[in-house]
C-alpha cells in the first residue's frame, strides 16, 4: 500500500472515531416507527414512496451493521479460541496417526454375520464419501482464505473513503431540517455510516485474526485427510471381510452342489439335471465373488491413483506459485503430462462397466422368476417326481423323492445365494464407477490445468557455449557397444515371437517391389487414358490414386515392422522402447512422403489427372527429393525419442535434429510460396485478382517464418512447446493437401460430367444430321472444359463445403492449444459496468482474449456475408420458384443481417453494448444525416427497393428516357445496363423521388406499336388486311391479345395506319419489329400498295416572267 493511501485511511479512520462517537445511531426500532408513521400519515403514493425507499435503506444498512458486528464477534472469538483448537486438533491427529497400522475393525465388528458387515460397509462408504466432501471444500476454503489479506486491504482502503465521504455529507447536512425525506436521507446517512464503521471494525478483526484461522484451517485439513486414511482402510477391511465371508460360504454351497452332483450320476435324467443346475448355480456365483473381489481391488486402485493426482495437482500448482517459469520445473509438468491417463480409455472403462450393470440386471431378472416357479416347493417336487420313470420300484421312488426335495431346497438357496451376491457386485461396480468417475475428473481438470501452463513453460536450457561437448557426449554416448547388441536381441527375441507376421509383411514388400515397374507401366496406361476425354473416366483417378499407394508400401512396412518386433517381447531394453516409436514415426512420415512424390510423378495424379500446373508440381517432387531423406528421421527422432539415460542427448542432440527438421520444412516453404516462385507465378496468371494473389506476400512469408518460429522456440527453451505446435503445424499442412485434393478431385467430375454432356449432345446432332433432319457442318473432335467453363453455381457449393470443413477441421486439431490460450484473459485492457442480479452494477474485464474472440467473429462474420447468401439461393431459394429479383432481395437482406448479427456480437465480446452507444449512434445520425443526407437517403431508398420490391434484378426499366436491364440493387446506388452494353449507375433516392416505367414488374407481356404510311390512291382496307397478315404469320406475336390494325389520319403524304401486336418478352420487341417490317415491305409489293416518299405541292399564283426569261 502507497504512503498516501495509509495516510488517507489512518486520517479517515481517525476521523471516524472523533466524528462517529459524538453522534446517535438510529435503532431499527426508530426506523421501523418512522415507516408505520409513513405509511399512516400518507396517502399519495407520489410523496410516499420516496420515503419508504429511503427508510427501507437505512433498515438494509443498519443489518449489515449488526451483521458486520456478529461477524467482527466470530473473528473475535477464533483469535482468541484459536490456540485451544489447535491443540484439540493436534491431540486428535495425534490419536488418529497411533492408530494408524492398526486394524479398522473391532473384534466384535469381525465376528458379525454378512448381512451385518454390508449394513457397515454402506454406512462405512457413505461415511468415506462425507469425508472426500469435507476434504474439498477445506481445501477450497484455505485457496480462499490464502488470497484474503490482499483483498481485505483493498476492502478497508474502500470502506474508509466511504466513511469519509459519509463523514463529510452528514457534516454539512443541516440538523434544522424539518421536512420529512429530509429526516429520513439523514437517518439512512447515519445508518450507513454506522454500518460502514462496523465493517471496518470487522475487517480489522479478519485481518488480525486470519493466520490464527489459517493455521485452524490448515491443521483442520490435516486432521480431515488423516481421518479420510482410516476410513478408506476401514473400507477396505470390510470389503475384504465380507468378500472372505462370502468365499467361505460360496465354498461350502459348491462342495455341497458338488457332491450332489456327484451322488446323482446314476439317477434318473430329472435328478441328474437338477444336481446340474445347481452346480451351476454354485460356479456362477463363485465367479460374481471373483469378479466383486476384481472390483474392489480396482476401486482401491483407483482411489490410490486419485489421491496421488490430487497430490501432484496441488503440488504443481504450489510450485507455480513459487517458482514461476523455470526449465526444471517445466520438465516435471511435462512428465507429469505425458503420465495422466487418457480421459478417452477411462470413459470407455466407464462404458464397459455400465454394460456388465445391465447384464446384472437382466441376469437378476431371470434368477427372480426362477425363485417365482420354486416358490411352492411341494408343487415343484410333485411335478419333478411326475418325471420320474413310472417303472421304479417303491424304495427307489421314496428314496429319489428325498433326493429331489433336497437339491430343490438346495436350489433355492444357491439361487437367493447369488442373487444376493449379484447385488453386492452391483454395489461394489457402483463403487468403483463413481471412483472412476472422480479419477477422470481429476484427469481431466489436471491436465486442463497443465495445458493451460505448459505451453508457455521452458522445459530445457537454452542452447549454450557448451554445445559442443554435450553433442561429442552424445556421440561416444552412442557408440557404446551394448546399445547394437541390445537392439539385435530384442529384435531377435520379437522375432521369435511373432515371425509368422514378419514372414507376411516380407512378403508384401517383395511382391510390391517386383510389381514396381508394372505398376508404373500401369500409371503410365491410365495416363494415356485420361489424356484423351472420349476415353477419360474418373474411375482411371481412383486406379491411380490406389496404385500410388502400393508403391509407397515397401519402405514405411519395413519400418512398421521392425518397430513392432522391438516391444513384442515382454523383456526389452529401454533403448529398443524408445526407439520403436521413432520407427513408426519415421514409417508414417515416409508412407506420406512417398506417397506426396507418386503423386506429383510426371504422369501421376497432380499432372495428369488434375492438370495442376507443371512447374509448381516440378519444384514440389524436386523440393521433396532433397528434403525427405534429411526431414524425416531428424523430425523423427527429435519428436519421439524420449530416453532420459542421458541429458545431453535429450537437451542437445534432440534439439538440434528438430532445428534441421524446421530448416528443412522452411527451405521447401520458400522454395514453393516465395514471390515470383512457380505457384505464385501460376495464381497470377490464372486469377491474376483474386485475393490469395492479392495477399500472396502475407501466407508465403507465413509459411516461411512459421518453421523458423519454432526452432527460435526450441532454441529459447519451450522445447516442449515448439514439439506440440510442430505437431499441429504438420496436421494443418495435411489438412490443407487433403482439401486441395478433395477439391481437384470434385472438380475433376464436375469437368468429366460437362464433358461427357457435350459429347453426347454433338453425338445427338450428327444423328440427327444424318437423317437429315440438319444440314451437314463440319465437326470438331470434342475438347475438354477448362474449370472456367464448370458450372459457378456447383462451384460455390464446392468451395464452400471445403472452406468450412477446412474450418472445423482446423478447429479440431488446435482445440487442444486453446485451453492454453486462457493466459490472454489476465491481460485487462479495460472494464465495463454490468448489472448483477440484485439491481446493482459489479465491474466486468475486458481481456486481451475478448479483443482476439472479437477480431475472430468478425472474420467469420465478413466470410459467411460473403458466402453463405449465395449457398443460400443454390441450395434452397430456386427451388421454390420465386423470381430472380426476390432471389437477390432475400440474398441481400440475409447478408445485411448476417453483417449485422456480427458486428452485434463482436462489439458484444468487448463490451459495446447497445444501451451505451444509442445516444452516441443518435447523435451521429442526427449530424451525418445533415453531412451525408444524400448517402442516407439513398441508402434508405434501397431498403425501400429490397423490401417493396418496384423493381428486380433482371427487370426491365426506364427511367430519365435512359432504358434497360437492372444488374444490381446495392447500398447507395442500382446498376442498369443498356442495350448498347453500358453500366448506368442511378442513385436509389431516383426511384422513389422519380417516376420511372417497369416493363416487367407483373407482367413481360408488352405491346408494339408501328406506323405505316400508304399513298391516298391505295386500297387502306386491303392494306389493314396485309398487316393483320403479316402479324398473323410470326411466330412470336401473341394470338391473345389478338393483334390490331387501324387507320391512325391522314399526313401530310400518305394515310397513316398502325399496327399493334403482343409479345411475350422485352427482348422479343425488336425482332419482331425487324420481321414484320420486312413482311409488309414484301406484302405491300405484292399487291401494289406504295409506301410513298414524302411529298409537298407548289401552287404558283399569278406568275410574272423572271427576269432573263
Amino acid at each position: 500500500m502507497s504512503t498516501r493511501l495509509s495516510l488517507r485511511l489512518l486520517i479517515a479512520i481517525v476521523l471516524a472515531g472523533v466524528l462517529g462517537g459524538a453522534r446517535a445511531v438510529p435503532t431499527l426500532e426508530d426506523v421501523a416507527g418512522r415507516l408505520a408513521d409513513v405509511e399512516q400519515s400518507y396517502s399519495d403514493d407520489a410523496a410516499k414512496q420516496p420515503l419508504v425507499q429511503t427508510y427501507q435503506q437505512a433498515k438494509a444498512f443498519l443489518e449489515a451493521r449488526a451483521a458486520n458486528e456478529a461477524a467482527a464477534a466470530n473473528f473475535s472469538k477464533s483469535l482468541n479460541q484459536g490456540p485451544a483448537t489447535l491443540k484439540d486438533l493436534a491431540a486428535k491427529q495425534a490419536e488418529l496417526a497411533a492408530r494408524q497400522g492398526r486394524p479398522q475393525l473391532t473384534t466384535a465388528e469381525q465376528q458379525l454375520p454378512a448381512t451385518e458387515l454390508e449394513r457397515l460397509l454402506q454406512a462405512a462408504t457413505t461415511e468415506l464419501t462425507a469425508l472426500e466432501n469435507k476434504l474439498k471444500s477445506l481445501e477450497l476454503r484455505e485457496q480462499a482464505l490464502a488470497s484474503r489479506p490482499a483483498d481485505i486491504l483493498q476492502e478497508k482502503s474502500r470502506v474508509a473513503r466511504r466513511i469519509g465521504e459519509l463523514e463529510l455529507e452528514t457534516g454539512s447536512a443541516s440538523p434544522a431540517e424539518t421536512d420529512e425525506l429530509g429526516r429520513a436521507r439523514r437517518m439512512a446517512g447515519e445508518a450507513e455510516l454506522a454500518a460502514k464503521h462496523a465493517e471496518l471494525a470487522m475487517l480489522g478483526q479478519e485481518q488480525s485474526s486470519h493466520d490464527v484461522r489459517a493455521d485452524v484451517l490448515v491443521a483442520t485439513r490435516k486432521l480431515a485427510t488423516a481421518q479420510l486414511s482410516a476410513q478408506t482402510a476401514r473400507v477396505a477391511e470390510l470389503e475384504q471381510l465380507l468378500l472372505a465371508r462370502r468365499e467361505s460360504d460360496m465354498r461350502d454351497a459348491q462342495e455341497n452342489a458338488s457332491r450332489a452332483q456327484r451322488d446323482a450320476s446314476g439317477a434318473p435324467p430329472v435328478v441328474r439335471k437338477l444336481a446340474g443346475e445347481n452346480a451351476a448355480y454354485g460356479e456362477e456365483s463363485w465367479r460374481v465373488i471373483g469378479d466383486q473381489a476384481r472390483a474392489i481391488a480396482e476401486r482401491s486402485a483407483y482411489v490410490e491413483r486419485r489421491q496421488r493426482l490430487d497430490d501432484d495437482f496441488a503440488r504443481a500448482q504450489h510450485r507455480l506459485k513459487l517458482a514461476g517459469a523455470s526449465s526444471s520445473l517445466g520438465r516435471i509438468l511435462v512428465e507429469q503430462r505425458r503420465q495422466l491417463p487418457k480421459p478417452d480409455a477411462l470413459a470407455r472403462q466407464s462404458k464397459i462397466r455400465e454394460g456388465i450393470v445391465q447384464q446384472i440386471g437382466l441376469r437378476r431378472i431371470e434368477l427372480d422368476e426362477s425363485s417365482r416357479q420354486l416358490a411352492d416347493g411341494e408343487k415343484s417336487a410333485e411335478a419333478l417326481l411326475r418325471q420320474l420313470p413310472a417303472d421304479l420300484p417303491p424304495e427307489q421312488r421314496a428314496e429319489y423323492d428325498k433326493q429331489l426335495r433336497q437339491l430343490l431346497k438346495d436350489q433355492v438357496q444357491l439361487i437367493a445365494t447369488l442373487d444376493s451376491n449379484y447385488a453386492s457386485y452391483l454395489r461394489s461396480i457402483d463403487a468403483e464407477e463413481f471412483e472412476l468417475r472422480q479419477l477422470l475428473a481429476t484427469v481431466t481438470a489436471f491436465g486442463a490445468y497443465l495445458d493451460e501452463r505448459l505451453l508457455w513453460l521452458p522445459n530445457a536450457p537454452p542452447l549454450g557455449v557448451n554445445l559442443v561437448g554435450d553433442l561429442s557426449a552424445v556421440g561416444s554416448w552412442f557408440g557404446r557397444a551394448d546399445i547394437p547388441g541390445s537392439l539385435f536381441a530384442d529384435f531377435r527375441a520379437g522375432v521369435r515371437v511373432a515371425w509368422f507376421r514378419l514372414l507376411g509383411l516380407v512378403l508384401v514388400v517383395v511382391a510390391v517391389l517386383r510389381s514396381r515397374p508394372r505398376l508404373y507401366a500401369m500409371l503410365d496406361d491410365l495416363a494415356a487414358q485420361v489424356r484423351t476425354p472420349a476415353t477419360d473416366r474418373v474411375r482411371y483417378t481412383a486406379y491411380a490414386l490406389m496404385i500410388s499407394s502400393v508403391l509407397a508400401l515397401p519402405l514405411p512396412v519395413l519400418a512398421w515392422a521392425i518397430a513392432d518386433l522391438l516391444h513384442v517381447s515382454p523383456e526389452v531394453s529401454d533403448v529398443s522402447l524408445a526407439i520403436a516409436p521413432v520407427l513408426r514415426v519415421m514409417a508414417d512420415l515416409s508412407f506420406a512422403f512417398l506417397w506426396t512424390r507418386v503423386f506429383l510423378n510426371r504422369n501421376g495424379v497432380a499432372a495428369v489427372h488434375l492438370h495442376w500446373p507443371e512447374p509448381v508440381v516440378r519444384a514440389f517432387r524436386r523440393g521433396l527429393y532433397r528434403i525427405g531423406p534429411v526431414f524425416i528421421p531428424a523430425y523423427a527422432i527429435s519428436s519421439m525419442f524420449d530416453w532420459y539415460g542421458n541429458p545431453a542427448f535429450q537437451y542437445t542432440t534432440r534439439r538440434m535434429l528438430f532445428l534441421l527438421a524446421m530448416g528443412c520444412a522452411a527451405w521447401l516453404s520458400h522454395r514453393l510460396f516465395r514471390r515470383y516462385g512457380p505457384l505464385h507465378h501460376e495464381l497470377a496468371l490464372k486469377h491474376p485478382s483474386a485475393w490469395l494473389t492479392r495477399s500472396a506476400v502475407i501466407w508465403s512469408t507465413a509459411a516461411v517464418l512459421m518453421p523458423l518460429a519454432l526452432a527460435v522456440l526450441a532454441v529459447a527453451g519451450f522445447y516442449y512447446t515448439a514439439l506440440e505446435l510442430s505437431r499441429y503445424y504438420l496436421m494443418t499442412l495435411l489438412l490443407v493437401w487433403t482439401a486441395a485434393l478433395a477439391y481437384g478431385l470434385a472438380q475433376r467430375w464436375l469437368i468429366i460430367a460437362e464433358t461427357r454432356l457435350v459429347v453426347e449432345r454433338r453425338e445427338e446432332r450428327a444423328a440427327k444430321r444424318e437423317e437429315g433432319e440438319e444440314a451437314a457442318a463440319a465437326e470438331s473432335p470434342p475438347t475438354v472444359v477448362d474449370i472456367a467453363t464448370v458450372n459457378a453455381q456447383t462451384r460455390l457449393i464446392l468451395r464452400n463445403v471445403i472452406g468450412w470443413s477446412v474450418a472445423f477441421g482446423l478447429y479440431w486439431i488446435w482445440k487442444d492449444v486453446l485451453p492454453a490460450l486462457t493466459v490472454f484473459q489476465d491481460v485487462r485492457l479495460w472494464e465495463i459496468e454490468v448489472p448483477d442480479g440484485s439491481g446493482g452494477t459489479h465491474a466486468q474485464p475486458i481481456t486481451l482474449a475478448s479483443l482476439g474472440l472479437a477480431t475472430i467473429t468478425l472474420g467469420i462474420t465478413l466470410i459467411a456475408a460473403r458466402n453463405l447468401p449465395g449457398v443460400l439461393e443454390i441450395a434452397i431459394l430456386q427451388r421454390l420458384r420465386l423470381h430472380h429479383g426476390s432471389r437477390y432481395a432475400v440474398t441481400t437482406l440475409s447478408q445485411y443481417a448476417i453483417v449485422g448479427l456480427g458486428m452485434s456480437l463482436a462489439l458484444g465480446t468487448i463490451g459495446v453494448r447497445w444501451s451505451q452507444i444509442q445516444w452516441l449512434i443518435a447523435a451521429l445520425g442526427v449530424g451525418l444525416g445533415f453531412g451525408l443526407q444524400e448517402i442516407f437517403a439513398n441508402f434508405v431508398s434501397g431498403l425501400i427497393l429490397l423490401f417493396e420490391r418496384p423493381i428486380r434484378v433482371g427487370d426491365i426499366v426506364t427511367i430519365s428516357d435512359r432504358t434497360g436491364k437492372i444488374a444490381r440493387i446495392q447500398i447507395r446506388a442500382t446498376t442498369i445496363v443498356d442495350a448498347d452494353n453500358k453500366e448506368i449507375i442511378v442513385p436509389n433516392k431516383n426511384f422513389i423521388t422519380e417516376r420511372f416505367v417497369n416493363w416487367t414488374l407483373t407482367d413481360q407481356v408488352t405491346r408494339v406499336a408501328m406506323k405505316i404510311g400508304i399513298g391516298y390512291r391505295d386500297d387502306a382496307r386491303l392494306a389493314l388486311e396485309l398487316l393483320l397478315a403479316a402479324a398473323g404469320g410470326h411466330p412470336r406475336v401473341l394470338k391473345e391479345p389478338a393483334p390490331t390494325a387501324a387507320v391512325q389520319g391522314f399526313a401530310e403524304s400518305a394515310v397513316e395506319l398502325e399496327l399493334g401486336v403482343h409479345v411475350g418478352e422485352m427482348a422479343d420487341r425488336g425482332k419482331v419489329v425487324h420481321d414484320l417490317l420486312l413482311d409488309i415491305q414484301r406484302l405491300f409489293a405484292e399487291r401494289g400498295i406504295t409506301i410513298p416518299y414524302p411529298q409537298r405541292d407548289l401552287h404558283i399564283h399569278g406568275a410574272k416572267s423572271l427576269p432573263g426569261a
